[in-house]
């Protein structure tokens, strides 16, 4: 018992001394590296000084003296007529600066000169192996960073023919401004990063992997080649964009800032003073650029205000492809990614078409209208569920605004049997033939204030 209780105090005191040995070693590391430090700028300054005394002794050799008409000595008359081509020019006929001013000084001119000019050259040679190690340790770090995805970057690069904007891009904040189906986004200076979102098992697993960076690659190649003003643009790509700790597993795509926000920010923002002229305006420029995508056969499928975003009264469309790449893949993502043996989903993912997004726009338009989202008036998300499930339409919300014409223009774009519903083109027409049967005065009207009366909010 003794023996044992002995022995391991001997054990502790071995081990204290050996952390206490690693201790000093670790002090007499930093030392000398601090040392080391001290005497390369020791080195560097003491060429720097050396230039300056330089400059200041060169102009006050002999031979210059010489030139400007002064007498020289006979110690360096002799010098000079000791002088041969060869003394001082190399092989293919470069000159040697160096050996033609030891030619034309004295030998005490020399003696000062020498001192000087060998600690600016010790100076320079360790500038130049400080900023060696400088870029060296930048690379080594920027190599660790990418180099497992190096490859996928320069392949993502080359294939969409985008700008790789990571070395220009800086976040504003780690946080993200927003979420949406496909992801979050970052604010920095004058853009947005967009990083979409997928999970750790489909990252782990090469195959999985593999199919959403094809999906994601052609998405990208879709968004660089479409151009509309109604339309965000993309700007190009951000590799391994710092999202809080980690960075983001594909490239994050980079596009505008838009300064008013969403088309519902801007709607709540700007409530008593949008004329009904000016939500027609929204409602033409968002059916616009739905009318160009599908032109470009490009279905949006997650057309809804968040993801219409408004610069100077402008609305464009923004990640049109982006949810169905989440969507597309869903089955691959664990019902409960904290227990993944339970099983994986198998749930097909939604196929999206012209007709989805036309259904999505009458909901737009409900909302630039009343002011409000359809299904307003139903309590809980679960019972919105239950309502579309059971193919109930909302409510007609009781407004000024919305007369019949824009209620039935709305009724049009959600016909249950979508092969009913009306294309973009037909939507586009119709919206602007309700809008020329009002008159200048009724199109300047606004929604009423919001009135609070004992903590409830009536239009």
């Amino acid at each position: 018992m003794w023996l044992f209780k002995g022995r391991a105090k001997q054990d502790a005191l071995e081990a204290l001394h050996a952390t206490g040995a690693l201790v000093q070693l670790a002090i007499e590391n930093k030392n000398r590296q601090t040392n080391n430090t001290r005497r390369q700028i020791d080195t560097v300054c003491a060429g720097a000084r050396s230039i300056s005394v330089l400059l200041k002794e060169i102009p006050k050799l002999e031979i210059i003296q010489c030139l400007s008409g002064e007498r020289v000595s006979p110690e360096l008359m002799s010098r000079l007529q000791s002088i041969e081509l060869g003394d001082f020019v190399q092989p293919g006929g470069n000159v040697d600066g160096l050996q033609l001013l030891r030619k034309l000084s004295t030998d005490q001119e020399w003696d000062s000169l020498n001192g000087h000019l060998t600690r600016v050259e010790n100076g320079g040679q360790t500038l130049e192996t400080v900023i060696l190690k400088a870029w060296q340790s930048m690379a080594e770090m920027v190599l660790r960073d990418v180099s497992v995805e190096d490859s996928e970057a320069i392949d993502y690069y080359s294939s969409t023919e985008l700008e790789d904007l990571s070395s220009c891009v800086v976040p504003v904040s780690a946080e993200s401004i927003g979420e949406g189906s496909f992801g979050a986004v970052f604010k920095a200076d004058l853009v947005a990063v967009k990083v979409l979102k997928v999970y750790q098992s489909q990252i782990d697993d090469p195959a999985k992997k593999q199919r959403i960076q094809r999906r994601y690659r052609r998405e990208i190649r879709v968004w660089r080649n479409l151009h509309h003003i109604n339309v965000v643009p993309l700007l190009g790509l951000v590799h391994g964009f710092r999202t809080g700790y980690s960075r983001a597993p594909f490239p994050s795509m980079v596009c505008p800032w838009m300064n008013d926000g969403s088309l519902t920010q801007y709607l709540i923002a700007n409530r008593e003073t949008l004329t009904l002229k000016d939500r027609f305006k929204l409602m033409t420029d968002v059916i616009d650029g739905l009318s160009y995508l599908h032109s470009e056969s490009v279905i949006h499928g997650d057309l809804t205000s968040a993801n219409v975003l408004i610069s100077e009264t402008t609305a464009c469309l923004s990640d049109f492809g982006l949810s169905q790449i989440v969507s597309e893949f869903v089955e691959l993502v664990p019902e409960d990614e904290e227990d993944e043996e339970e099983g994986e989903s198998t749930k097909p993912a939604p196929q999206m078409t012209k007709a989805c997004d036309a259904y999505s726009f009458g909901g737009i338009v409900h909302e630039i209208i009343s002011g409000h989202l359809p299904y307003y008036d139903v309590p809980t998300d679960h019972m919105v569920l239950v309502h579309k499930t059971m193919h109930t339409r909302p409510a007609r919300p009781p407004c000024e605004l919305l007369t019949d014409e824009i209620w039935d223009l709305i009724q049009l774009c959600w016909r249950d049997e979508p092969a009913w519903r009306p294309e973009a083109t037909q939507i586009s027409r119709k919206l602007r033939m309700v809008k020329s049967k009002y008159s200048e005065e009724d199109l300047a009207n606004t929604l009423a204030p919001v009135v609070e009366v004992a903590g409830l909010e009536l239009d």
